[in-house]
């Protein structure tokens, strides 16, 4: 953000090349203005109409602080991006990337405050598997990793929806979930041995599939719609279960592991 206040925005041909920048005093002086406002004044009252439960501890120039509950934080954070995206217009050289820290009862403002900003400044380093040179704008520091903003906000909405789903046929419980973070670590920990090129590798963390295989195999069907067969709708139920979670684990393991994190975080809340 400081790149752009400093620089300004600059404008482009049709095939995105740079024909000339747009820095004056008056318009570099705006758009500071401008994005002071949205979030002293913008974001609060957007907030405050939604009955937002959420401190907000500092809020100015391209800065915002917050305090609250996970489940709110992590809806003003939706908020927030979508706020901000009609604020800029859906202009993709503006973007705004964020950290979220869990806490316990008591934790003091100063630490917060100083590893919130630390996963803030991991979530601005955070690059993509394979674009590590490319500079990617928009993340989110959450629980176990980085991920995109706008990849994280809707991986979240069809996580919920799958789990509801899924449950309402079989029984998702919480051992299930827990042998699926076991299963995401395992995915890791695989990559992560592929990456520092060990001579060795633990072969048991190649296992991950099978083991899930066996465990849904396991698992009995409940709730059958009428008309239906049951052995066709337990299979096909089944192959949709085994096909969202192992391409979700061999695409991005990190990510399903802080939603499942999330999801059970709110079960034990309920």
């Amino acid at each position: 953000m400081w790149i752009i206040l400093a620089c300004g925005l600059s404008e482009k041909d049709s095939s995105g090349k740079v024909i000339k920048g747009k820095l004056t005093f008056s318009r570099t002086n705006m758009l500071s203005r401008s994005i002071h406002n949205f979030f002293s004044y913008h974001l609060y009252a957007v907030m405050k109409k939604k009955a937002m439960n959420i401190y907000t501890v500092f809020a100015g120039g391209d800065d915002l602080f917050l305090v609250g509950r996970y489940d709110e934080v992590i809806k003003t954070a939706k908020i927030l991006y979508d706020e901000f995206a009609r604020f800029t217009n859906n202009n993709n050289e503006i973007t705004i990337s964020c950290g979220i820290g869990f806490y316990n009862d008591g934790s003091p403002v100063w630490f917060m405050a100083d590893d919130a900003e630390s996963r803030l400044e991991s979530a601005k380093h955070f690059r993509e598997k394979g674009q590590e040179e490319s500079i990617i704008k928009g993340n989110i520091s959450l629980l176990y990793g980085e991920y995109k903003y706008a990849l994280f906000l809707k991986e979240y909405t069809v996580f919920q929806e799958k789990i509801k789903y899924f449950d309402k046929h079989i029984d998702i419980s919480h051992g299930l979930l827990y042998k699926l973070i076991n299963y995401c670590d395992m995915k890791m920990e695989h990559e992560k041995e592929q990456k520092e090129n060990k001579s060795s590798i633990n072969l048991n963390n190649l296992l991950w599939r099978s083991h899930f295989h066996y465990v849904l195999g396991r698992l009995n069907v409940k709730n059958i719609p009428k008309d239906v067969i049951l052995k066709e709708f337990t299979g096909s139920l089944k192959k949709e279960i085994i096909l969202y979670f192992t391409n979700f684990i061999e695409v991005n393991a990190v990510l399903l592991k802080t939603l499942i994190a999330l999801h059970l975080y709110n079960e034990r809340n309920k």
